[in-house]
């Protein structure tokens, strides 16, 4: 389940004592990482 929907990505950030920067690269390579495997 992707929590993106129900929070906003500040408030994940917030959640995880990490910046929204941070959230989104980590964001980023994990949507790269999953269409290596589909690929």
């Amino acid at each position: 389940m992707d929590p993106l929907p129900i929070l906003k990505q500040m408030e994940l950030a917030q959640l995880l004592s990490i910046t929204p920067e941070h959230l989104s690269r980590l964001m980023q390579k994990r949507k790269q990482s999953r269409c290596r495997r589909v690929a």
